[in-house]
């Protein structure tokens, strides 16, 4: 009997620990997110930001998509690397809130600076049902960063 109830929390742990599909998902849109700030894909970034996205930068600065995506465009935001770690997914019906930690390099006055944040982005999926199933079109309509001190 105690083999039987150890394996069964065992497995009970497994389960809850495990990611559904959708929490990878989501993980692998904002990684898809944060590599084309890196490579200034802006045609991805369109894909990936809904129209009415607001961006709210580490330093107070606020853009639209338009904005954020010319200001990518134009080396106004040049980022050089992105790195995270401990992102945590919720959801809630068709929103999605993602909350981490960033270590960002930007080229500013074309010295690299090194820039760690914590950052909260909402994604909702706006997908409309189709027939019998509905396919995910996630996007991203809010991102909110806070920077840390360096040590």
């Amino acid at each position: 009997m105690y083999r039987l109830l150890l394996v069964f929390c065992l497995l009970t742990t497994t389960f809850c620990l495990a990611q559904s599909p959708q929490h990878k998902l989501l993980r692998s849109l904002d990684r898809q997110r944060f590599d084309a700030l890196v490579q200034k894909d802006t045609l991805a970034l369109g894909q990936l930001l809904a129209n009415d996205l607001l961006y709210t930068h580490s330093s107070g600065a606020v853009e639209t998509k338009r904005e954020f995506i010319h200001s990518i465009a134009v080396g106004r935001w040049n980022y050089q690397s992105i790195d995270t770690d401990s992102v945590t997914v919720r959801f809630y019906g068709p929103v999605a809130i993602l909350t981490g930690r960033a270590r960002v390099t930007l080229l500013i006055a074309d010295k690299p600076t090194p820039v760690t944040m914590m950052y909260t982005d909402v994604w909702h999926n706006t997908a409309k049902p189709k027939r019998r199933r509905t396919i995910a079109k996630w996007q991203l309509v809010s991102w909110a960063a806070a920077r840390l001190p360096t040590t």
